[in-house]
């Protein structure tokens, strides 16, 4: 995982972002408020979940302007009432967080 207290500049945006939880069912709904080369700050639009710090999300993105779809994993890092912060997941940095919750329940 990428250093999250390294200072990494934020641009603000309002793309609409669909979150995933992995482990729970259902597609919750949020708007992208900032996003940096290692995170980002959303917060949930519709949806019956609040994702908790050390959930595990995959986060797709329509790019409209650009005619593409993009997708990432990340981990919730904190959380405040419908605001939550992600720091963005390589492929293996997700399997090895998804092994380790598995191991400790």
């Amino acid at each position: 995982m990428m250093n999250s207290n390294i200072f990494t500049e934020r641009y603000m945006t309002q793309e609409r972002a669909y979150l995933e939880i992995f482990g729970r069912m259902g597609t919750l709904i949020a708007e992208m408020k900032n996003l940096s080369l290692t995170g980002a700050f959303l917060e949930i639009i519709q949806g019956d979940y609040i994702p908790q710090k050390g959930d595990i999300i995959r986060v797709t993105i329509p790019l409209e302007t650009l005619g593409r779809t993009h997708s990432v994993n990340a981990e919730v890092v904190w959380g405040k009432s419908l605001g939550l912060g992600i720091c963005f997941l390589n492929r293996q940095e997700t399997m090895t967080k998804m092994l380790s919750r598995n191991r400790s329940q």
